[in-house]
């Protein structure tokens, strides 16, 4: 990627590009317009009036004024948009992710308002449904979340199976990208649903012995291969999940060594955190802080983020 002036390789040249309102302004501008303002009320690009009021526009089709914050994560919020591009900026690479405590240091606010912004920014790394579908050879498995095991067996407290821990089912390319979401149940149906829903037909699917995963290749959809944990197998010629194993690995070091603890009304916004690193390893920090910054459209409210979960 050709560096610009707006590049940057570390937190010491970011914070100096995004040092005032202005500057984090033009770069909202930018990442959401292209140069071509779009009112935020009637999509229109024509007859689009620049004020003498800084990055305040007029739109000439439905009259009304807006700015690039309006219909994003940003709109309405009391918080410089320089502190938002710095949560957003360590939010996005920090491995782990950030607390809202340690965040709230960081910025000079309250806890409060940095757990509402770190929910904000989530909503901009989930998983859009336009995703392009998995394809190739496929790892997919399932792991156990929060919760407490339930008494019985052994065996199947170990594997989370039988527990009041929520689920999450993940698919993963081998060296590609990753797909994952919390579920309601382990069963055939929700999982080979999943499957068809998010992996394009004709690839290979890597499973462990469950039997949820049988009868994946009918109609020969896919080819299906499986390796049984159950019997101490974890590779049988190159037959495995360990990628996808990792990743829950990842995941579940950030939320029980960063957040400490992921409800269920919440837990997919956390996944899709972790996704959204996963997805975005390769890039550098200049890259994934601007892919951040172009996914910031769409507002949620705060009470939306606390609303029950139906």
């Amino acid at each position: 990627m050709k560096k610009t002036k707006d590049s940057f390789s570390n937190v010491l040249q970011f914070i100096q590009l995004a040092s005032n309102e202005n500057n984090c302004m033009k770069l909202l501008e930018q990442s959401r317009w292209h140069g071509k303002p779009v009112c935020a009320f009637c999509n229109s690009t024509e007859k689009i009036y620049k004020l003498k009021r800084k990055h305040y526009y007029r739109c000439g089709k439905c009259l009304k004024f807006f700015n690039a914050r309006k219909g994003t994560i940003f709109e309405e919020s009391q918080i410089p948009l320089s502190k938002w591009f710095y949560a957003i900026y360590i939010f996005s690479n920090h491995k782990k992710g950030i607390s809202s405590h340690q965040l709230a240091r960081d910025l000079s606010v309250t806890q409060k308002t940095a757990w509402f912004m770190l929910g904000r920014i989530r909503e901009a790394m989930r998983t859009k449904t336009n995703m392009q579908k998995l394809y190739g050879v496929i790892e997919a498995d399932e792991t156990y979340v929060g919760g407490k095991p339930r008494k019985g067996d052994k065996k199947e407290r170990k594997r989370g199976r039988g527990t009041e821990k929520t689920p999450v089912f993940g698919m993963i390319e081998r060296e590609g990208k990753v797909c994952a979401m919390p579920v309601k149940k382990v069963n055939a149906k929700t999982l080979k649903g999943k499957i068809k829903e998010n992996v394009e037909k004709g690839s290979i699917i890597l499973t462990d012995e469950w039997k949820a995963y049988k009868g994946i290749d009918k109609n020969d959809e896919y080819e299906h291969y499986s390796v049984n944990h159950g019997q101490g197998e974890f590779d049988n010629n190159g037959i495995n999940v360990n990628s996808m194993e990792n990743f829950w690995s990842q995941m579940k070091r950030g939320i029980f060594g960063i957040y400490h603890h992921a409800s269920k009304k919440h837990l997919s916004r956390y996944t899709d955190e972790f996704t959204f690193r996963y997805n975005t390893k390769g890039n550098s920090e200049n890259e994934r802080f601007n892919t951040t910054l172009e996914k910031v459209n769409g507002r949620l409210t705060y009470k939306q983020l606390i609303k029950k979960a139906a």
